[in-house]
């Protein structure tokens, strides 16, 4: 996939983002991750919070948060949603309730596509302390499952600071 591609669906990914009520503000919400390894690189998150790029694979990864003036009470499926419409014939594939930070949260993979180009987005997204984060891989379809682990071991890692 093309670098531009991908670049053009994270920005408009990340208008899901504030889609709710968001400002764009970066990192309202004081929270850690660890780190992901090469080949990611840590790239300009725009108006996310943080992001990396997979210089094998052309896969995006970031992390965003919103909150007080910008929390939505919106479900966590319909938060979820918002992540898909920048996509094409988007399709929910999967979707998976689970914990995060001692809170309900909510995982959903979708197919779509991105100016013809098969893609797969995962996101998952969590309301905890008047916030709402978010995470988002957007993928070619054709990667392979490190890829998930390197998501789900991120999104594992999430820890707010007090």
């Amino acid at each position: 996939m093309k670098r531009g591609t991908l670049a053009a669906l994270f920005v408009a990914l990340l208008s899901g983002c504030w889609a709710f009520g968001g400002s764009g503000s970066r990192l309202e919400g004081r929270y850690r991750l660890s780190e992901l390894e090469r080949p990611w690189t840590v790239v300009d998150a725009g108006g996310a919070d943080f992001a990396w790029w997979h210089r094998e694979t052309g896969a995006t990864i970031y992390t965003d948060s919103n909150c007080e003036k910008a929390f939505s009470d919106s479900s966590l499926e319909r938060l979820a949603n918002a992540q898909a419409a920048a996509i094409d014939d988007s399709r929910l594939v999967e979707l998976k309730e689970h914990r995060l930070s001692d809170r309900d949260a909510l995982t959903a993979i979708y197919a779509g596509q991105v100016d013809g180009v098969p893609v797969r987005v995962m996101t998952t997204v969590v309301k905890k302390d008047r916030c709402i984060y978010d995470f988002v891989m957007v993928a070619p379809v054709s990667t392979d499952a490190a890829l998930q682990q390197d998501y789900e071991s991120l999104v594992a890692s999430f820890e707010v600071k007090r």
